[in-house]
C-alpha cells in the first residue's frame, strides 16, 4: 500500500508540473521560439524549429534534467520548458538531415540560456564542428569576458584594393618592413622582418636627417627632411599610434630611448647586450653583464618586461621606467591592458599586446627634438597592416610631429587598409560582455541580434556591446558543438561545467520586445539593467554613455532658447568596425541647462558601406523650418565594393522636429569635417571644411558654389591650420573661427579677415565647438579624453572681453550638487606652515613646503582663494595624493610666467615643467599661459571619478583625467616664496 502511494505521488507530481507549465504558457504571448530556424529545449535529444535536428552526446552530459522552484518559473517565463542539459565537461553535437545554416544572411539572431556552475566562465559554448576552421568558436568565454564572434566573407570579396592571397603562398617566408615613422617624413621600410621572429632593433635619427636602422641581421640608412622633423610632446605610447590606431599584435621584451643618436659602436654594443640578455639566438647572460653593455649617457626611458607590474591574470597596469627618470607607462582600462607572459624567452617574460591593448606615459623626448635613438626587442604575430612598437607623438597629427618605431605588414602601401588588423583580415567583429558585470552566478540569457547594419550582444535583456558590420554571415552552418569548441591549434576543448536551458537560431532579427520576453520580461530586464550598467546620469556634465561606450566630438546649436548638444557615439575608442570608427550622432537638449532630454540617435549608420558619421554640424533653416545635420561618411578610410561614391563626402540628414532625421544619401560636396553657419545680412549659408581650405556658399542648403576669395582659405593656408573639426561662432558683434581645438581667430565680419586672439584658451578638452545660447551667453562643448579616443562630455561657458578676447568658466547650472563643507583640518605639514583652512600660511624657502588634509572624498568640490606673495616661485594643490608628497595629481601655478600645469610629484618634490597640451588625454601637461596670477585669485576644483576639472578666477578652465583613483590626501603647497590659501571648502559631491 505504501509503495503504491509513493508511485502515485510521483505520477501526481508529474501531472501537476505539466499542468503548471501549460497554464503559464497559456498566459504568455506567443513565443519567439515558434518561428526559430532551429530550437533545442533540452528535454530530450530531438530539436525543434523549421529545421529538423538531433543532438548526440559525447562525454558526461545529461539531458531532460528537471528544474524546480524559482529556476523552473524563470525558465517557463522565458518560453522554456523547465528541462535542461547538465554538462560536466562533455558536449552535445547538433546535426540535421539538411544543414542548419545562416550563411549569407544579413539578419539573424541567437538565444542561449545557461549557467556556469563552476563559475569559471572559461570554456567554448557554441562552435561549428570544423576543427580545420580557426574561427569555429562562435560563443565562448575566456575567464573574464563572454564573446560572440560575428563573421563575414574575406575582405578581398568586399573591399577594393585587397588582393586575394595567391594559392600556395607560404606565410612563413613572407616579410614585412620596419623603420622610422615621423608622420609624412618617414623611413619605415629600411629593414625586413618575419612574423613570429624576435627583432632587436636600434633606430637612430641624426640632426642632419640621417636615419640609421640596425638589427641582429642587417643595417640600412636613409635621409629624411630634417627641416620638417620636430617631434611633438603629447605622450609616449607603446603598442599603438596615439591610442587610436596601428595597434600591435605581438610581444615586447625591452625598450630603451636616448635623447641623442648612439654611435655605431654603442649601437652594436646595445644589440649584443640585449641579444645575450634575452637569449635571442643563443644562451642567456645575466642581467648584470648585459647592463654593462648598455650606455647610460642620454638614457631617458628603459622598459624591461621583468619589471612590469601585473595583476593575478597577468594584466599590466604599470610598466615602470628603470632609467631613473620616472617615466612609467600606464593603462587604466582593464580591457586595454597588455599581459605579462612568463617564460616567453627562456626563463624571461615578455609583454604581449593584442586587439587594441597599449600603454601610455608622459612625453620623454623634448618638444621639437630631431635627434634621438629608439632601441627595442620585439616581434609581431602576423604581417597584417602597420603596427607601432613605440612612439612619441603630437596631440594633433602633423607632418614631422611623430617619432615611431613602426613595422609595416607584407605588401602594405602607405594608404592601404590591407590586413589592418587580424579581425579585419578574418572578416571578424567580436562583441563581448565582462563576466564581472553580469555575474558568475545564476542563470543568464544571452541574445545576439544581427540586423544588417548592427550586431548586438544582450545579457539578461541588457545591451552590453555592439558592432557595425559589413557583409553577410559566413560559415555559420551545422553541425554545431554545444559546450565545446576548438583551441587555436584545432584541438577539441570541452571544459564547460554547467547547465543549458535552451538554444535557438533565427534567420531574422528579433524585436526589442522579443528580446525582453526571452530575458524574463520588462520588470526583470529593468532590474538587471540597473545592476549591470548602473543608473542613468541626468546631467550632461561629465556624461558618457553607460557601459562600454564613450562620447566623442560635440556639435552645438540653439533654437528658440533650447540648447542642443549633438555628439559622436563611440565604442572601442574609435576602433569599432575594424577601426573605421562607426560613429553616430547622439543628441541632448535643454532649455535651462539643468534638465536635459537624451534623445534617440539622431544620425545612425543606415547602410553597411558607411564607415562613420564624421564631425559636421546641425543647423536650423528658418526659410523652410527644417533641421539639417551635415556629416562626412569618412569614406576615404576604406572603399567597400557596394559604396556608391569613392572617397569621403559630405552628406546631410533632414528633420522636421530636430529629433528624428532622415538621410537622403545624396552627396553634398567632397570633403571631411565641416562647419555650416548662416549670415542673415546676406541670406547665405556657408560651409567650410578642411580647416577652412574648402569654402562653399548656398541660398538653400541644396545648391552650393565655391567662394573664390575666402578669408577662411587664406588663413588656413597661411597658418597651416589643422584640417579637423572647424568651428565658427557669432556672439555679441564678434565672430570667431577655430579648427581642431588649436588656434582661435576673431573678426568683426562673419567671413573675416581673421586675427588670432592673443590668449589661447583651449583647456584640454577635445575639439570643442561653440554656439550662442540666450541672454547674451555662449557655450562650448567638448570631451575629456581617456587613453584612447572618446570620453566624457564637458560643457563650458565662454567669457568675452570688450576687445573680443575669450575665456572659459564653469557653467553654474552644470556644477554638480554637493553637500556642506566637511569639518576637515590639516593633519600633516612640511616646512613653515601655520593657520587652518580658513587662512593657511605657507612660508617656503627654496624647498617645497606643504600642508596636508586627509580623508578627502574621491568625488568632491574644493573651493578656495589664493594669495601669492610677490616673489613666490610656484604654488598650488595636489589632489588624490598620498604619503609625504609621494603621489597625486599636482596642479601648480608659476605666477611670474603664467605657467599652469598638471603633473605628478617626483621623489617627494614638484614635477618638472610640462609642455603646453591643448588636448589632454592623461593628467600631465600645461595649459596656455594665464595672466595676472601674481594677484589674489579663486580656484574651483571638481573631482568626479577620475576627472580633475579646474576653474581659475572664473575666467579660465583646465581639465585632466587620472589614470587611477589615487589617494585621499590633499596637499596645499608653495616653493620659493610665500602663499596664503583662504576659505578652503571641501564639499562631497552628491550622487
Amino acid at each position: 500500500m505504501n509503495c503504491r502511494r509513493v508511485i502515485g505521488g510521483v505520477v501526481l507530481s508529474a501531472v501537476l508540473t505539466v499542468a503548471v507549465t501549460d497554464a503559464v504558457r497559456a498566459a504568455e504571448p506567443p513565443s519567439a521560439f515558434r518561428d526559430a530556424v532551429a530550437l533545442w529545449q533540452m528535454q530530450d535529444l530531438n530539436g525543434a524549429g523549421a529545421a529538423a535536428s538531433h543532438l548526440s552526446i559525447t562525454g558526461d552530459v545529461e539531458v531532460g534534467v528537471q528544474l524546480d522552484g524559482a529556476d523552473l518559473q524563470a525558465s517557463l517565463a522565458r518560453g522554456g520548458d523547465g528541462l535542461v542539459a547538465r554538462f560536466r565537461s562533455g558536449y552535445l553535437t547538433a546535426v540535421a538531415p539538411a544543414p542548419i545554416q545562416l550563411d549569407g544572411k544579413k539578419h539573424a539572431s541567437i538565444c542561449l540560456r545557461l549557467r556556469d556552475t563552476s563559475r569559471a566562465w572559461k570554456a567554448p559554448l557554441l562552435a561549428t564542428a570544423d576543427p580545420s576552421d580557426a574561427l569555429a568558436n562562435l560563443i565562448y568565454a575566456n575567464g573574464t569576458d563572454l564573446f560572440y564572434r560575428w563573421r563575414t566573407t574575406p575582405p578581398w570579396e568586399r573591399v577594393e584594393g585587397i588582393p586575394r592571397p595567391h594559392a600556395g603562398a607560404d606565410a612563413q617566408h613572407e616579410r614585412g618592413t620596419y623603420g622610422f615613422n615621423g608622420e609624412s617624413n618617414d623611413a619605415h621600410d629600411l629593414l625586413e622582418y618575419e612574423a613570429g621572429t624576435w627583432i632587436c632593433s636600434v633606430v637612430r635619427v641624426h640632426d642632419d636627417g640621417r636615419v640609421a636602422v640596425a638589427d641582429q641581421y642587417c643595417q640600412a640608412e636613409r635621409t629624411i627632411d630634417i627641416g620638417r622633423q620636430a617631434v611633438g610632446a603629447d605622450a609616449f605610447y607603446v603598442g599603438c599610434k596615439r591610442g587610436t590606431a596601428e595597434f600591435l599584435d605581438g610581444d615586447i621584451a625591452e625598450i630603451l630611448v636616448y635623447d641623442r643618436p648612439l654611435s655605431d659602436d654603442e649601437s652594436q654594443a646595445v644589440l649584443a647586450g640585449l641579444l645575450a640578455k634575452w637569449g635571442v639566438g643563443g644562451s642567456h647572460s645575466s642581467h648584470s653583464s648585459a647592463a654593462d653593455t648598455i650606455p647610460r649617457d642620454g638614457l631617458i626611458l628603459r622598459l624591461d618586461a621583468a619589471d612590469a607590474q601585473c595583476d593575478d591574470q597577468g594584466r599590466v597596469a604599470v610598466w615602470p621606467d628603470s632609467s631613473g627618470r620616472g617615466n612609467a607607462l600606464q593603462q587604466a582600462l582593464a580591457a586595454s591592458m597588455p599581459t605579462r607572459v612568463d617564460k616567453t624567452l627562456g626563463p624571461l617574460p615578455a609583454i604581449h599586446f593584442q586587439s587594441g591593448q597599449f600603454l601610455r606615459g608622459p612625453a620623454i623626448l623634448a618638444e621639437g627634438d630631431d635627434s634621438f635613438s629608439i632601441v627595442a626587442l620585439w616581434r609581431r604575430e602576423h604581417l597584417g597592416g602597420s603596427q607601432v612598437i613605440c612612439e612619441q607623438n603630437s596631440a594633433q597629427m602633423r607632418s614631422g610631429g611623430r617619432a615611431a618605431l613602426l613595422a609595416q605588414g607584407a605588401g602594405t602601401g602607405a594608404d592601404s587598409h590591407w590586413m589592418r588588423n587580424r579581425n579585419f583580415a578574418d572578416g571578424v567583429l567580436p562583441v563581448s560582455a565582462p563576466v564581472a558585470w553580469f555575474g558568475r552566478d545564476g542563470w543568464h540569457d544571452v541574445v545576439i541580434r544581427f540586423a544588417d547594419t548592427i550586431v548586438e550582444l544582450y545579457i539578461d535583456g541588457v545591451l552590453i556591446d555592439e558592432e557595425w558590420p559589413h557583409g553577410a554571415l559566413y560559415r555559420f552552418c551545422s553541425p554545431y558543438l554545444l559546450g565545446a569548441g576548438f583551441s587555436a591549434e584545432g584541438q577539441l576543448e570541452s571544459g564547460f561545467v554547467g547547465e543549458i536551458d535552451h538554444l535557438a537560431f533565427w534567420d531574422r532579427a528579433l524585436t526589442p520586445e522579443e528580446i525582453v520576453a526571452l530575458s524574463g520580461g520588462a520588470e526583470q530586464v529593468a532590474i538587471r539593467d540597473q545592476q549591470i550598467l548602473g543608473p542613468e546620469q541626468e546631467s550632461i556634465q561629465y556624461w558618457k554613455p553607460r557601459g562600454k561606450a564613450y562620447a566623442g566630438d560635440c556639435m552645438v546649436t540653439c533654437q528658440d532658447g533650447e540648447f542642443h548638444v549633438f555628439y559622436l557615439y563611440d565604442r572601442l575608442h574609435h576602433a569599432a568596425k575594424w577601426g573605421l570608427g562607426a560613429h553616430q550622432y547622439g543628441h541632448f537638449s535643454s532649455r535651462d541647462l539643468k534638465h536635459w532630454t537624451h534623445h534617440p540617435l539622431a544620425v545612425p549608420i543606415a547602410q553597411q558601406w558607411e564607415c562613420a558619421m564624421g564631425t559636421g554640424n546641425v543647423i536650423y533653416n528658418e526659410k523652410d523650418q527644417r533641421w539639417y545635420a551635415f556629416y562626412t561618411d569618412c569614406g576615404s578610410r576604406i572603399q567597400f565594393f557596394d559604396k556608391p561614391q569613392r572617397g569621403a563626402w559630405l552628406f546631410r540628414a533632414v528633420s522636421d522636429d530636430g529629433i528624428h532625421f532622415r538621410k537622403d544619401f545624396k552627396p553634398v560636396q567632397a570633403g571631411f569635417d565641416s562647419d555650416i553657419f548662416y549670415v542673415p545680412e546676406t541670406g547665405l549659408f556657408h560651409l567650410i571644411a578642411e580647416g577652412g581650405r574648402t569654402h562653399f556658399a548656398s541660398e538653400n542648403l541644396e545648391d552650393w558654389w565655391t567662394v573664390e576669395d575666402s578669408e577662411f582659405r587664406k588663413t588656413a593656408e597661411r597658418d597651416d591650420l589643422s584640417s579637423i573639426c572647424p568651428d565658427t561662432l557669432a556672439w555679441n558683434g564678434w565672430y570667431y573661427f577655430t579648427t581642431g581645438s588649436s588656434r582661435i581667430y576673431k573678426s568683426r565680419n562673419p567671413l573675416g579677415p581673421w586675427e588670432e586672439i592673443s590668449k589661447n584658451v583651449f583647456d584640454g578638452l577635445f575639439f570643442s565647438k561653440m554656439h550662442e545660447f540666450k541672454e547674451g551667453r555662449a557655450l562650448a562643448a567638448g570631451w575629456v579624453g581617456y587613453p584612447g579616443w572618446g570620453g566624457n562630455i564637458v560643457v563650458r561657458e565662454l567669457v568675452q572681453a570688450p576687445d573680443g578676447e575669450l575665456g572659459l568658466r564653469f557653467v553654474p547650472e552644470l556644477i554638480p550638487a554637493c553637500g556642506a563643507p566637511l569639518p576637515l583640518a590639516v593633519t600633516h605639514n612640511r616646512g613653515n606652515v601655520s593657520g587652518d583652512l580658513a587662512s593657511l600660511q605657507i612660508r617656503a624657502g627654496s624647498a617645497l613646503a606643504y600642508a596636508a588634509v586627509d580623508n578627502v572624498p574621491q568625488n568632491v568640490r574644493i573651493r578656495l582663494r589664493v594669495l601669492p606673495s610677490a616673489n613666490v616661485e610656484v604654488l598650488g594643490l595636489c589632489v588624490r595624493g598620498d604619503g609625504d608628497y609621494a603621489s597625486g595629481t599636482e596642479l601648480s601655478f608659476r605666477p611670474a610666467t603664467g605657467h599652469v600645469q598638471f603633473g605628478h610629484p617626483r621623489a617627494g618634490g614638484l614635477d618638472d615643467l610640462q609642455p603646453v597640451a591643448l588636448l589632454m588625454d592623461g593628467d600631465t601637461g600645461a595649459m596656455p599661459a594665464v595672466a595676472e596670477l601674481n594677484r589674489p585669485f579663486t580656484l574651483d576644483l571638481i573631482l568626479k571619478d577620475r576627472i580633475v576639472d579646474v576653474c581659475i578666477d572664473n575666467r579660465r578652465t583646465f581639465i585632466a583625467r587620472r589614470q587611477d583613483p589615487g589617494g585621499d590626501r590633499l596637499f596645499l603647497f608653495a616653493a620659493g616664496g610665500d602663499a596664503v590659501f583662504e576659505q578652503v571648502e571641501i564639499c562631497p559631491l552628491q550622487d
